[in-house]
C-alpha cells in the first residue's frame, strides 16, 4: 500500500510539472490537482479534510475545506498582505513613480561594469530584508515592484534579476524567524531564540549567504551567455527622467513603504508595532492624498485613486489565486501518505545508521525532496523532527544543532518546487518561465543547503 501511495504522489506531482511545462494556469492547474489529492486522499487513507466536523459525504467536505482553509484562511493569512503591496504598487506605476524611482537611482550605478556583482548585493538585500518583512511573498512583492525594475535599467537581464529577489527570499533567518519555534515545537523542545541565533546559527548563515551569492553570480553569467537571455535596459530605452512629465519628487513615494515598515516593524521602541498590510494602507491613504493636493488635474488625481481597489482585484486573480490553490495542493499531496511512506526507510534506520554525518545528509535530502513535492516545509519538519530528537536522546548529541537543517534547509529546499506561490509571483511579474527561475536557483541554493547540512554536522 505504501508503494502505491508513493505512486500516486509522485504521479500528481509530475502531472503538476507537466502542467506547467505546458504553460497551463499554475492556479486553475493547482486547485484542479488539490482537489484531485484530497479526494485521492480521502479514498485510499480515509482522510477527512474536516475531521469532526464533517458533512458527512467527503466531496462536500472538500469544498467546504477548500472555502474555510484555503481560501478564507490564505486570504486572511497573506492575501490580504499580498493585495495590499501590489495595489500601492501599481499606483505607483500608474502615476509613473516607479519609472522615475528606477530612472533616478540607477544612474548613478549604470557605469559600474559587473552587473553581475550589483545582481549579487540585491540577492544578499533580499535575504536582508526578513529582519522587517519576515513574509516572503510580502518581500518579493515589494521588491518586484521597487527593486526589479532598477536592476533591469541597471543591464541585468530579466532571469538574472528575477532569480536574485526569489531565491534570495527562500532564506529564512535571524533571532526573530518564526520558523525556529514552529521547527522546536516540532521536535518536542523549547529553545531560546535569541540565544541559539547567537550560540548556533549566524556564523553559518553568514557562509550559507557569501557561498550562495557567489554561486549565484557565476551561475548567472553562464546561463545568460548560454540562453542569450534578454538585456534589462530595453525596458526603459529611449525613456528619460524628462520624457515623464512629472514632478522629479515622485522618485522617493516607491521607497516610503519600506522605510514605514521598519519603523512599525516592533524594531524601533518609539514606533508601535503595525501589520504590513496595515502600513501599506497608511502609506497609500497618505500618498494619494499627496498627490490629489499637489495636482493641477485634481479631479483625475482623485479618481485615479480607485486603481488601489481595482489592482487588489487583479492581485487576488493573478497572484494570491496561485497561493491559494497551492495551498490546496500542498494539503491534498500530503493527505495521500505518500510523503510520509517516502520517509519510512530512513526512519527506520536511525539506529542502525553507523555515522552521524551520513544520518544528517540522508534525512536532509530526503526532506528536502518531501518539501518540494509536498510544497511545505511543516510536512517535512513533522515527519523528521522527532527522528532528530529521538536520535539525539539516543546517541547524546545537541539536539538544538539539528534546528539548522529543520529551520534553514526545509524552507530553502520549497525553491526547488513549481508549485509555490514564491516562484508564481515572481513569473508573473517578471515574465520570465517558472522553469527558467527554478532551474537558474538551484545551485545558489543548494550551495547554501550544503552550507546548512555542513554546520548540523559541526554543531551537534
Amino acid at each position: 500500500m505504501s508503494i502505491i501511495r508513493i505512486l500516486i504522489t509522485l504521479v500528481l506531482f509530475a502531472g503538476v510539472v507537466l502542467a506547467f511545462n505546458r504553460k497551463a494556469n499554475p492556479a486553475i492547474t493547482l486547485m484542479m490537482a488539490g482537489i484531485l489529492s484530497l479526494l485521492v486522499g480521502g479514498i485510499v487513507n480515509g482522510y477527512n479534510p474536516l475531521g469532526a466536523r464533517t458533512t458527512g459525504f467527503l466531496l462536500f467536505d472538500i469544498f467546504e475545506y477548500f472555502r474555510a482553509s484555503s481560501v478564507v484562511d490564505t486570504i486572511a493569512r497573506t492575501g490580504v498582505r499580498t493585495m495590499a503591496i501590489l495595489a500601492y504598487v501599481a499606483y505607483m506605476d500608474h502615476i509613473k513613480a516607479s519609472t522615475l524611482f528606477a530612472l533616478v537611482v540607477s544612474k548613478p550605478i549604470l557605469n559600474i561594469k559587473n552587473k553581475y556583482i550589483l545582481a549579487g548585493t540585491i540577492y544578499l538585500l533580499t535575504i536582508l530584508l526578513i529582519l522587517v518583512i519576515p513574509n516572503g511573498t510580502g518581500r518579493i512583492a515589494l521588491l518586484l515592484g521597487t527593486v526589479y525594475p532598477v536592476m533591469l535599467a541597471c543591464g541585468i537581464t530579466k532571469a538574472t534579476a528575477a532569480v536574485a529577489i526569489f531565491a534570495g527570499a527562500m532564506n529564512g533567518w535571524g533571532p526573530a524567524n518564526a520558523k525556529i519555534p514552529v521547527a522546536a515545537n516540532f521536535m518536542g523542545i523549547e529553545v531560546n531564540m535569541a540565544e541559539y541565533f547567537l550560540t548556533i546559527e549566524w556564523m553559518w548563515d553568514i557562509v550559507a549567504f557569501a557561498s550562495a551569492i557567489a554561486v549565484f553570480i557565476i551561475s548567472s553569467k553562464y546561463f545568460d551567455k548560454k540562453e542569450n537571455a534578454e538585456k534589462g535596459e530595453g525596458v526603459f530605452s529611449g525613456v528619460t527622467v524628462e520624457s515623464l512629465n512629472v514632478p522629479k519628487w515622485y522618485f522617493v513615494l516607491p521607497m516610503i513603504p519600506i522605510i514605514f515598515i521598519i519603523l512599525f516593524s516592533g524594531t524601533i521602541k518609539a514606533f508601535p508595532t503595525l501589520a504590513i498590510e496595515t502600513v501599506m494602507f497608511m502609506c497609500f491613504v497618505f500618498v494619494y492624498l499627496l498627490i490629489v493636493l499637489t495636482s493641477k488635474e485634481k479631479l483625475k488625481a482623485w479618481n485615479d485613486g480607485n486603481l488601489f481597489f481595482i489592482s487588489q482585484g487583479n492581485t487576488l486573480g493573478r497572484i494570491v489565486s496561485i497561493i491559494i490553490a497551492g495551498s490546496l495542493f500542498g494539503a491534498g499531496i500530503t493527505s495521500i501518505g505518500g510523503v510520509n511512506a517516502l520517509l519510512q526507510p530512513f526512519l527506520s534506520a536511525e539506529g542502525a545508521t553507523t555515522s552521524t554525518a551520513l544520518f544528517i545528509i540522508i534525512t536532509a535530502i530526503i526532506s528536502v525532496a518531501v518539501s518540494v513535492i509536498a510544497v511545505s516545509d511543516y510536512v517535512a519538519n513533522s515527519i523528521i523532527g522527532p527522528v532528530y530528537t529521538a536520535y539525539a536522546a539516543a546517541t547524546g548529541l545537541n539536539v538544538n544543532g539539528f534546528l539548522l537543517l529543520t529551520v534553514n534547509t526545509y524552507q530553502m529546499g520549497i525553491g526547488y518546487s513549481p508549485a509555490t506561490a514564491h516562484v508564481a509571483m515572481v513569473s508573473e511579474t517578471a515574465q520570465v518561465p517558472i522553469n527558467t527561475i527554478i532551474k537558474r536557483a538551484i545551485a545558489p541554493i543548494a550551495a547554501a543547503i550544503i552550507v546548512y547540512i555542513i554546520g548540523t554536522i559541526v554543531m551537534v
